[in-house]
């Protein structure tokens, strides 16, 4: 999960816990950024709101040095062309897309 934007341009990173020991996953925007991160340490790509066309091209980049994950902008409809493209991992908007929901929770002392 991206911890902080980074107003140079430069990809964002996060820590997130994977089998015992901390990992670092780094969001990218732009193809170009992918050799950067790479040499930076990444250990996961995380694509942001890549065109599927993008995502073959950025999976033939990093050709099977880390994982490639696919977030934003992935619905239910376009999932089977981004599946198609060759990420290792697919976030699905389903969820965020659903229709409007009024959820509500109440606790009581007892």
């Amino acid at each position: 999960m991206c911890v902080s934007p980074a107003p140079c341009g430069r990809p964002r990173c996060g820590q997130w816990r994977g089998r015992g020991a901390s990992r670092w996953r780094v969001e990218i925007e732009r193809l170009e950024q992918i050799e950067e991160a790479l040499e930076a340490g990444a250990q996961m790509i995380l694509l942001d709101h890549f065109e599927v066309e993008d995502v073959r091209s950025a999976v033939r980049a990093v050709a099977e040095r880390v994982p490639v994950e696919v977030s934003g902008g992935v619905s239910l409809e376009t999932v089977r062309g981004y599946a198609l493209a060759g990420p290792d991992y697919i976030a699905i908007d389903a969820f965020g897309h659903a229709a409007a929901m009024d959820i509500s929770l109440e606790i009581e002392p007892r």
